[in-house]
């Protein structure tokens, strides 16, 4: 079972927030011991997610609507937030298969990032519209316009601690929180079921990327999760295709999509050919793969977050949203495909730290 979690702050509307906004202090500090109920239609019309945190523990229960599709299940996930690894699985069940993994950045805190509420909104070009109370919490209503679909939302964030209680766009709920109790929850939560006792050792992305590249893993970082803090200046990307463990060439002719476009809503199209060949259309992907010199490609200036599409024919492809980190003037990007003849068996997207 993979871990199911995810953050629902204001993704959906607020997607091209950045910088720290000067109206910080305003908000209290999160807590770090509380228990707190969302409603979303983002991910499941009625689908309820519950939160609960004491110090380094935290756990989230996702709850399905009732009517869902078939096969949406319950799913209890347990974060050790200091190890970074978490274990999930269906709590209804009575010997329930776990699933376990490790995460980095944000685990699906509510809280994350409301001390920078108020900037947010304020790039936004949100307006205040008043101050309700709403599900027991005292708020500053916003409005603002989306700028690519000019839909108007309504925002009521918290006053003590800028949470985002509700999010509505004309007679649509996207989110609303109804519920927050401060204090430890029950300990029972975070303590995982007897059948989870017999899980393999769960790797650290260090762990995991040395045994892909048979480096050091601390000379990587993946490339497809969005950095703590992203780099400020932008760089020359040297991007390889290499297989797992030797970190060779793979000696496979490949096509390459790119993307730069910041406002791409993708919609892709993939036609492949023989020999590596390929034709790409939809949103902003083009194909740059004349610019590879001896199975190199370099990217001049990339933006804050590319998509990479790379098409071996018959073999397979791989493809992702990257997020840049430039580590010097030119960084190196590796595509480390597991196993050249068998790309079913997955490929890592991975940053060199060293240049090399």
């Amino acid at each position: 079972m993979k871990p199911h979690h995810r953050r629902l702050w204001l993704a959906f509307a607020f997607v091209a927030f950045v910088g720290v906004s000067p109206l910080r202090a305003q908000y209290a500090p999160a807590p770090d011991a509380y228990t707190l109920t969302e409603t979303s239609a983002m991910a499941g019309p009625g689908e309820t997610m519950k939160v609960y945190r004491d110090g380094q523990k935290a756990a989230i229960d996702i709850t399905p609507a009732a009517g869902a599709a078939a096969g949406a299940i319950p799913v209890r996930s347990v974060y050790d937030l200091q190890a970074h690894t978490n274990v999930s699985w269906d709590p209804t069940a009575t010997a329930p298969t776990c699933g376990s993994g490790t995460f980095s950045g944000d685990w699906g805190d509510p809280f994350a990032g409301t001390a920078d509420t108020a900037g947010q909104l304020a790039q936004q070009g949100a307006k205040k519209v008043g101050a309700e109370p709403m599900d027991g919490f005292a708020t500053d209503v916003y409005e603002f316009v989306e700028p690519t679909t000019h839909q108007t939302y309504r925002v009521w964030v918290d006053t003590k601690y800028g949470l985002t209680v509700k999010l509505q766009s004309g007679n649509q709920i996207f989110q609303e929180i109804t519920q927050l109790s401060l204090g430890a929850p029950p300990a029972a939560l975070f303590v995982l079921p007897a059948s989870c006792s017999n899980l393999p050792p769960i790797l650290s992305d260090s762990q995991k990327i040395a045994a892909d590249t048979g480096g050091n893993g601390d000379d990587y970082v993946y490339a497809h999760l969005a950095p703590t803090q992203e780099s400020t200046t932008s760089c020359t990307v040297v991007f390889r295709a290499v297989q797992a463990g030797t970190m060779k060439p793979i000696q496979i002719n490949y096509a390459v999509g790119l993307d730069l476009d910041q406002n791409s809503n993708g919609g892709y199209n993939v036609d492949v050919g023989l020999a590596g060949t390929a034709k790409f259309s939809g949103g902003a992907l083009k194909d740059v793969s004349a610019q590879k010199r001896n199975g190199v490609l370099r990217i001049p200036n990339v933006p804050k977050h590319f998509y990479m599409d790379v098409e071996f024919g018959d073999a397979g492809s791989a493809s992702a949203l990257l997020y840049r980190q430039c580590f010097g003037p030119e960084t190196t990007l590796f595509l480390v495909v597991k196993n050249p003849d068998k790309f079913s068996d997955g490929a890592d997207w991975l940053w060199s730290k060293t240049g090399k």
